[in-house]
């Protein structure tokens, strides 16, 4: 008896795992879109405290009531690029990251200026893709390049609403 629960649980373990691998690159299942501003990371949905600490001071603040959640939305700006946070429990989570100029790059090294087809050779086939931006999509957020002329003119981090 025990050794026919062991094998149906092995049998369970080896299906399970033969499924996570079925996954497409690129699909919301199996990829995170991170920006990184040094050694800090900043992911959509993360608590927002440790990592504004870890960037240091900010050169702007905004806060306004929320539309969607109970407390202040607010929005840091550092030299190149904006946090927007929300606040969920009493907590604040980062609920965008907004590219300001070219000095700053996604973790796959596009900024703004580079080509749409830079975009493309980087992260592959997007979940959309217009004249006006290309869009990949992960779970609960998107990483969004805005585009001008085929050029990249604005790339945000955006929680899924």
């Amino acid at each position: 008896m025990i050794k026919k629960i062991v094998a149906v649980l092995i049998l369970l373990s080896t299906v399970c795992f033969l499924l996570v691998g079925c996954g497409t690159e690129g699909t919301a299942q199996d990829v995170t879109y991170t920006f990184a501003v040094g050694s800090t990371t900043v992911a959509i949905d993360a608590p927002a405290a440790s990592l504004l600490e870890a960037l240091g001071a900010w050169s702007d603040y905004a806060e306004s009531p929320s539309c969607a959640f109970e407390g202040m939305d607010k929005v840091y700006t550092y030299a190149s690029f904006e946090l927007e946070t929300y606040c969920l429990g009493g907590v604040d989570y980062i609920a965008a990251v907004h590219l300001l100029d070219d000095s700053v790059t996604t973790r796959k090294g596009i900024r703004i200026g580079s080509t749409a087809q830079e975009v493309l050779d980087a992260y592959g086939t997007p979940a959309s893709q217009s004249d006006a931006a290309i869009v990949y999509t992960a779970t609960g957020m998107k990483l969004q390049f805005l585009l001008r002329d085929g050029v990249v003119t604005n790339i945000q981090y955006l929680k899924n609403s």
